[in-house]
């Protein structure tokens, strides 16, 4: 069954990547681009969670992973931000991870247009932690 519904959602992701305008031509601010990528590629699966995807603004998905990364980034002497997670997460978001396509299916996604989405989906759940 999580088979099937996995198929499901990747030919959902798939059909919907090319109807869609190219990220470039969205948005001139970050803030405004991250949101539409977000909405575009990403939301299928991070809204309601399928095939284990940590659902934005969740605590419990998005402690693990923040957890993981922010010790990534003090084991390298790094100082914990925002823009440090960015960074540490844009190499999943690119190659892409259990079920999530690489770049979430926008292959014509530069990795500015990755980060900004990134940025929109982390205050998020920052700020539910």
């Amino acid at each position: 069954m999580q088979k099937v519904a996995l198929l499901v959602v990747l030919a959902l992701m798939a059909l919907s990547s090319f109807a869609l305008a190219n990220p470039q031509q969205l948005a001139a601010t970050p803030q405004i681009a991250g949101e539409k990528i977000y909405q575009q590629y990403c939301s299928v699966c991070h809204t309601s969670g399928i095939a284990n995807a940590p659902k934005t603004g969740s605590k419990k998905d998005w402690s693990p992973r923040f957890n993981k990364i922010d010790s990534l980034i003090t084991q390298a002497g790094g100082k914990i931000t925002e823009q440090a997670r960015i960074e540490h997460f844009l190499p999943v978001v690119e190659k892409g991870l259990n079920a999530m396509p690489p770049k979430g299916t926008c292959m014509t996604c530069s990795n500015n247009d990755l980060k900004a989405a990134i940025e929109y989906m982390l205050p998020k759940a920052e700020n539910s932690l």
